[in-house]
């Protein structure tokens, strides 16, 4: 939407082109009057564009309407269209403004690259998080697992020489006592 009531003079002057029936053999306005067809794309280069504007590049003239907010209706046809653009309606001209590239703005498939790299970065964190998880149950799982497999070799033992479990009832006492002497010098 432009910024003032003035009408870009690009706006204009291809109002002026499309408006002049004398020009309509090389450009005229569509059927319904909200769209314009440039008939003869060759001859309307060499002929109308320059009378308008300092040069006669055709692809110049689309880049122009695209920064205009103009977007083509036909495939098949050189048939442009913008909301504002309609026959008779000169007043609207002036909501058509030049679409800027804001300097802070980022083209929206750059934005999805940056989320999605965002997105990737943090599921790589999450992922190394639970790897950590992993390994410290793994860890806690073995110790599980190694108590019963500790406690039925005692059993064995116990049940090879039933003086075994005494025995090393008093070698910890005895432990014990040393670590206690250590302690309090007694």
């Amino acid at each position: 939407m432009a910024s003032n009531d003035a009408i870009a003079p690009f706006v204009m002057k291809t109002y002026q082109m499309v408006y002049d029936s004398s020009s309509d053999n090389l450009i005229r306005w569509g059927k319904s009057g909200n769209s314009f067809i440039v008939v003869d794309p060759l001859r309307f280069s060499q002929c109308l564009l320059p009378a308008f504007f300092k040069h006669n590049n055709f692809s110049s003239f689309i880049r122009q309407l695209n920064t205009y907010g103009f977007r083509k209706v036909d495939p098949n046809k050189c048939e442009f269209a913008n909301e504002w653009f309609l026959r008779g309606q000169l007043q609207l001209l002036k909501n058509i403004g030049r679409r800027r590239n804001n300097i802070n703005s980022i083209p929206e498939t750059q934005e999805q690259e940056i989320a999605l790299a965002l997105e990737i970065a943090r599921l790589m964190q999450e992922h190394k998080e639970l790897e950590k998880e992993m390994l410290m149950l793994n860890k806690r799982i073995e110790a599980i697992e190694w108590r019963p497999k500790q406690i039925m070799a005692l059993l064995c033992l116990v049940d090879h020489d039933p003086q075994i479990l005494p025995r090393m009832m008093r070698k910890t006492e005895q432990k014990r006592q040393q670590q206690t002497y250590d302690v309090f010098g007694v």
